[in-house]
């Protein structure tokens, strides 16, 4: 073989052998930039997520006066006193109304479960604001209406089944 031959073939390997590894380089790095960036954002969304069921979870936080007005956690103390029955249902106006714009914070940061677990509270707060606006004069503030002991009952599952719902997404890697 000829010496230029020779010095060619060589040239020519060290050459694809150079585009080869930069090539690879390339690859490498770009992945670990994806891969990178993808850790970033589960981070972000998971903080994200938190915030989210936190402000949910406080929020809901707020139907305790109605309930110790119902009588539903055991005697008032000294320092609690009861809300009147138009005091409660402007609570839980309320209540209803920010669980919404919660919900909607929620929905967009997911998981689907989350979203239908906060869905299912505020359902049942709004379904507890409809027995009590149903009710004409009761006869005393703190008697609970026809059909709100299984409204509270069924509320008292959905803020469980949120707050483990709500945890298992925050636990859950992606």
């Amino acid at each position: 073989m000829d010496q230029g031959v020779a010095a060619v073939l060589g040239a020519s390997v060290g050459v694809v052998g150079a585009l080869g590894a930069a090539t690879l380089t390339y690859i490498a790095t770009r992945k670990q930039a994806v891969d990178q960036g993808l850790v970033d954002f589960k981070k972000s969304l998971r903080a994200e997520r938190r915030e989210a069921y936190l402000a949910f979870i406080q929020a809901v936080e707020g139907l305790h006066p109605v309930l110790v007005a119902l009588g539903w956690h055991g005697d008032i103390t000294a320092a609690e006193s009861p809300l009147s029955r138009t005091e409660q249902i402007s609570t839980l106006r309320s209540l209803v109304r920010d669980l919404y714009r919660l919900q909607a914070q929620i929905d967009l940061v997911g998981p689907t479960e989350v979203e239908r677990a906060a869905v299912e509270v505020w359902g049942r707060i709004a379904d507890l604001r409809s027995v009590l606006e149903r009710e004409q004069a009761p006869t005393h503030d703190s008697s609970r209406p026809a059909g709100a002991d299984e409204i509270l009952d069924s509320l008292e599952d959905a803020r469980s089944a949120f707050s483990v719902t709500a945890r298992r997404a925050l636990e859950t890697p992606f």
